[in-house]
């Protein structure tokens, strides 16, 4: 069990009381602490910012040059994303949602963490009691001094007390909040947890009700914080395939308006084409009722053209 000291406001130790180890005595787990803050710091963003496109911005009407003869590039006009004071292309539209919800049973075991995380670091104290006469912040700052050393400090509450309250609003470094309302970024973000004596035990009966109903296992903590790890992958996967079925189709869209490549006449340069005969007349003997008819052949032309030479022509015999 983790005890912790309990002060007066002269700063002088009267006790230590000890702490539930269902509450202040739980594993850590990083992944899920980290999730739950993330969790928390989206839901407060309101997702307003929101930039102009070329459509929203003013003027641009009118074409800057014509579209031909000058020698620039062409341009309609001068509200274009390219162009200084043009429009952004694919900015906030300010519709953003961050909202995330996280399980009900996550989000207790994870509060429950980090509480167990600052009583292991003993970062946590009791007061006795705040009893001012009056509302003042030098009063509260000079308690603050004669209690141990922190940077800064969540009093945690057992009920709103007025005057506690606005003595401690103008003190930077201290943040007031009821034991009912505290959440994990209260906690993580303040260096000490100072609990009034009289919130402990309205604490460990709200967090043992709690707990009693059903929070997290460290096993279901594991597996949800793995769910989260592999949707995250799954969505990044999911995001490079429809990019790269997007840049398939352009490709293949590209390839189909590109011109077809027309074979030349003769056949594919280098082909098995026969070799033409060359260039001669033949004279062919055509026997025909007894006489003899000579008949001129128009020469043909080569079919293609090989690595191979032309035979040379066969010299007439002379008789």
């Amino acid at each position: 069990m983790i005890k912790i000291p309990v002060y007066n406001q002269e700063g002088k130790e009267l006790e230590s009381i000890a702490l539930p180890n269902n509450i202040f005595g739980l594993k850590q787990n990083s992944g899920l602490l980290h999730l739950a803050s993330q969790i928390y710091l989206g839901n407060q963003r309101k997702g307003t910012a929101k930039v102009k496109t070329r459509a929203e911005r003013r003027g641009g009407g009118k074409k800057p040059w014509k579209q031909k003869g000058t020698g620039r590039a062409r341009a309609g006009t001068t509200r274009s994303p390219l162009w200084r004071k043009g429009g952004r292309v694919f900015g906030p539209t300010g519709e953003q949602n961050y909202h995330r919800e996280l399980p009900h049973k996550t989000r207790i075991k994870a509060l429950l963490m980090s509480l167990s995380s600052k009583a292991q670091q003993q970062k946590i104290i009791g007061l006795n009691k705040i009893d001012f006469p009056k509302i003042s912040a030098r009063s509260f700052d000079q308690m603050l001094k004669k209690l141990p050393e922190m940077r800064s400090a969540l009093f945690v509450l057992p009920v709103k007390d007025k005057v506690v309250i606005l003595s401690a609003r103008n003190v930077s470094t201290v943040t007031t909040r009821t034991y009912d309302n505290i959440n994990i970024m209260d906690i993580m973000s303040h260096d000490f947890l100072v609990f009034l004596k009289d919130a402990l035990p309205l604490v460990e009966k709200k967090w043992a009700e709690i707990s009693l109903k059903g929070v997290m296992t460290d096993e279901e903590v594991d597996v949800a914080v793995k769910k989260n790890i592999e949707k995250a992958k799954a969505e990044t996967t999911m995001r490079a395939q429809r990019q790269a079925e997007k840049q398939a189709k352009k490709k293949a869209n590209q390839i189909s308006a590109a011109p077809k490549k027309t074979t030349p006449k003769g056949g594919p340069v280098g082909s098995k084409a026969p070799k033409a005969a060359a260039k001669k007349v033949e004279v062919v003997k055509k026997e025909t009722a007894g006489k003899s008819v000579k008949v001129k052949k128009s020469p043909v032309r080569a079919v293609a053209s090989g690595d191979q030479p032309r035979p040379a022509p066969k010299k007439k015999s002379s008789k």
